[in-house]
């Protein structure tokens, strides 16, 4: 009896055997035939090299967050993913977060290709950046985005003194308590390092060699020590006919020497025809004027520079913005930019700690200004506005198609001869906004100028418009802190009246006061409506 109970058992068991085999072997068949109707789609039939285009689309779309964008992709199908496998390109771009498995990963995946590696967070034990010892000659970038770990020192510096033929692009950033342990010398020089063109430094030491430096098309340094003197330093940038960006901070100050170029480069200046944006930040501001004299920038720069008054006193401070920029003589010549075309919107900002002048232009490839002073001294901007117009009119002043101007400040610090200025400089403005604490109302007397004469009123549209002042202004914000006097109101009111009996309506016109003498209600019941019927559009901001 027992023998026949075993033996049923055994047929059992063979037969789920079976079974399962039968199973896996349907499965098995059913993959191969799915891999077979897949590879026979279309899209799996694309050359290698149009899939890849692919591939790389996704990972260039801006709203795709993840780190490894295409990473997804590869869970579409079995082909996918071991084209991605299969693929070193895709492995290139290492970020580099608190795993050593990924970055392990991406280098035997990316084989001999040449690598970007960045780096976003400082959790990397010291020891696993050892990984990449072997791999110095493939890499193509190397971007730390975060504080360098003290504790990664002698790892990376025996990294960047290795073979480092391929590199493109440094972005090197110690960390704080480095900044002023100034020791390190990266030692770069052209022949290390062939094809490095971005070499992005902060609070190291800038490397000295003459021929890297007059190749490079992007440099950055921050509060870096150098060997190199001013003159060295002008004559790499002479050198230099493919630079496109040059971004300074703290670190004119540390050249020795002095910017005392020879006459003929003072003369005729370094030529940086290809430089597209160009900043200057934490010097002073006759540092930053005779180091932008020396240079000759093309018209559609991106020009952003950034001045410290330091401990001067403020009845010392004249015109602090235009202390940045170049002397009279060679201005346009070094800043083409400020007299540009396409220069076409002004913004003046006058606040409590800061003082800048910004431009818009006609698209941000045409160039583009922003200028700021710092200073301990001052202890608000804001009465400075009177100031602040004549830095733009001396800055500016040659930029003919200038149709728009910002201005923000305590609007009682400039007169009417500020505004009559103004309009002279740009006859072309067809917008100005004025917001600010206290304001006075001088630039209604200004474009009220003349419309009291009435000899002209029955003329054509076209003489009409030619007695008007400014005749091409077309919207005003004008939010400045006047209180709402009946006087005041009624002035406002007669100048928008005279100019569109004249032909010059008015499309837009944002206007704010202060309720003192008369009230918010009072203000929206008898003036609102006079103002809504002299102006295309009208808001009123209280």
């Amino acid at each position: 009896m027992g023998d026949l109970t075993h033996s049923a058992a055994l047929i059992q068991n063979a037969e789920l055997s079976l079974s399962d085999d039968a199973e896996a072997a349907t499965k098995q068949n059913e993959r191969e035939a799915l891999y077979l109707h897949n590879s026979c789609l279309p899209v799996n039939r694309l050359p290698p090299e149009l899939l890849l285009e692919l591939f790389l689309g996704y990972v260039r779309d801006p709203y795709k967050s993840s780190r490894v964008p295409w990473a997804r992709l590869r869970g579409v199908c079995l082909h996918w993913s071991q084209f991605a496998l299969s693929t070193p390109i895709l492995w290139r771009r290492i970020d580099v977060y608190a795993s050593s498995r990924w970055l392990a990963l991406c280098l035997q995946n990316a084989r001999e290709t040449t690598m970007d590696v960045m780096f976003h967070a400082r959790e990397l034990p010291a020891a696993d950046l050892c990984l990449l010892l072997p791999h110095t000659h493939r890499l193509r970038s190397l971007s730390f985005r975060t504080h360098i770990s003290p504790e990664w020192m002698p790892t990376l510096l025996e990294i960047l003194g290795g073979d480092l033929t391929a590199l493109e692009n440094l972005h090197y950033f110690p960390p704080p308590s480095e900044h002023h342990n100034l020791s390190h010398h990266l030692a770069l020089t052209h022949s290390r390092t062939p094809l490095l063109h971005t070499l992005d430094l902060v609070g190291t030491r800038a490397p000295s060699d003459m021929a890297l430096l007059s190749r490079l098309r992007k440099l950055s340094l921050s509060a870096c020590s150098t060997d190199l003197t001013a003159s060295d330093f002008l004559s790499a940038l002479a050198s230099n006919a493919r630079l496109e960006v040059l971004e300074l901070s703290h670190f004119l100050d540390n050249l020795s020497g002095g910017f005392n170029a020879p006459p003929s480069l003072r003369e005729e200046g370094i030529a940086l025809p290809r430089l597209r944006r160009l900043c200057l930040s934490d010097h002073s501001p006759h540092l930053t004027s005779v180091f932008l004299s020396l240079l000759r920038t093309p018209p559609t720069l991106n020009l952003n520079l950034s001045g410290d008054l330091g401990e001067t006193e403020p009845d010392q401070i004249v015109s602090p913005i235009v202390w940045l920029l170049p002397p009279p003589s060679v201005r346009l010549s070094a800043l083409p930019i400020l007299a540009s075309p396409t220069v076409t919107s002004i913004t003046a900002r006058l606040y409590q700690w800061f003082y800048e002048v910004h431009t818009d232009s006609l698209g941000s490839e045409k160039g583009s200004v922003s200028l700021e002073v710092l200073s301990a001294n001052v202890n608000s901007w804001y009465t400075w506005l009177g100031q602040g117009i004549a830095d733009v009119l001396d800055a500016f002043g040659s930029a003919q198609e200038v149709t728009s101007l910002t201005i923000y400040g305590d609007q009682a610090s400039h007169s009417l001869t500020d505004w009559e200025n103004v309009l002279r400089t740009f006859p072309k403005l067809e917008h100005i906004s004025m917001v600010g604490t206290i304001g006075n109302s001088e630039l209604w007397t200004v474009l009220q100028a003349g419309l009291d004469d009435d000899n002209d009123i029955n003329g054509d549209n076209a003489e009409r418009s030619s007695s008007v002042p400014y005749p091409r202004l077309k919207r005003i914000v004008y939010n400045g802190g006047v209180d709402a006097t009946h006087a005041v109101c009624t002035d406002v009111l007669h100048c928008l009246r005279k100019r569109a009996e004249r032909g010059c309506r008015l499309s837009s016109l944002e206007l704010g006061f202060v309720h003192r003498s008369v009230s918010y209600e009072q203000m929206k019941a008898i003036y609102v409506p006079q103002f809504e019927a002299v102006v295309d559009w009208f808001a009123y901001l209280g």
